[in-house]
């Protein structure tokens, strides 16, 4: 059996295949939305070719929804005026911006 490796969302986005294996309520949902919405933005993703799989439904509704909503949160912080609190957010912020935000803007619309 080899060692599980962690990441920090903040860090450089892993490549590869990626599996997230934790308990209820440790944050699985949020990294994942997070995951998604970074690819989109900093690695020109299509959300069309983003693969997230769940086991029912209503979880795979939620992690759509999420996923939406995060994209939004990109999409606001990056249009802003000023620097986001979040590291994540402002670091995406001050490294082609203009560019990032027309993916993100783009990924929402294909959602809606």
């Amino acid at each position: 059996m080899s060692a599980l490796e962690s990441f920090d969302l903040d860090e450089d986005l892993p490549h590869g295949r990626l599996a997230i294996e934790a308990s209820a309520g440790t944050g699985k949902t949020y990294a994942l939305s997070t995951l998604a919405a970074r690819y989109v933005a900093e690695e020109a993703v299509a959300i069309s070719e983003v693969l997230i799989v769940t086991f029912t439904r209503a979880a795979a509704a939620e992690l759509k929804d999420r996923v939406r909503a995060r994209l939004v949160e990109f999409a606001d912080a990056l249009a802003g005026d000023k620097i986001p609190e979040e590291p994540l957010l402002s670091r995406m912020w001050s490294t082609d911006r203009a560019e990032r935000l027309s993916r993100v803007r783009a990924a929402i619309a294909e959602f809606d």
